[in-house]
């Protein structure tokens, strides 16, 4: 399951809405200088359930903002979510990184297991790009370090480990982690 697809390819799959769209592995924006979402489309996607399949998701230049991050951490669709691109977008801030940290469905979905060496336990990494967003230096240097998860609570967060072709369940975690790591051309 690589498919790559526009999110204008996308689109003409019943707006948003059409079974096939669980195939698609990443969906891309292009040139954001020459695609932009509507508004009906950003709401359509926010709320589809077809894309359990979307691992990387780019969002560049689409001028979306903390509520959009916070609506798409609320969909299961996007459980199996390990890359965004939020760059470009100004409106993005240190509320989105604190959405998708917290939101217990990104992420919570994997094909096999990973382990955290700094802790021994299971984990989901989830990388995003915020350059060109309103995320502080402060965000991106924490999401780097031990602290991030000084005190961290390891009995909120769960990941089910479904195979890739059967969508079978062959694991479940009920202690995992998950590293939020962001990159910017801040450094």
């Amino acid at each position: 399951m690589t498919t790559c697809v526009h999110f204008k390819d996308a689109w003409k799959r019943n707006k948003f809405n059409h079974p096939d769209l669980n195939k698609i592995e990443y969906l891309h924006v292009g040139n954001s200088n020459e695609f932009k979402l509507t508004t009906e489309q950003k709401q359509a996607f926010l709320k589809s359930k077809h894309f359990n399949g979307l691992g990387s998701l780019e969002l560049r230049g689409q001028d979306i903002d903390d509520k959009f991050v916070e609506i798409m951490c609320e969909n299961p669709t996007f459980s199996r979510l390990y890359r965004i691109d939020l760059s470009k977008n100004p409106n993005i801030t240190d509320k989105s990184i604190e959405y998708i940290r917290e939101s217990t469905l990104i992420g919570s979905i994997r094909d096999g297991p990973q382990i955290c060496g700094r802790y021994g336990r299971t984990a989901s990494y989830i990388y995003l790009n915020v350059e060109g967003t309103k995320v502080s230096k402060e965000m991106i240097k924490l999401s780097s370090t031990k602290a991030a998860f000084d005190g961290f609570d390891f009995g909120g967060f769960s990941i089910q480990y479904l195979h890739p072709i059967t969508g079978k369940k062959t694991y479940h975690s009920s202690q995992a982690i998950k590293w939020v790591e962001l990159e910017s051309n801040f450094f």
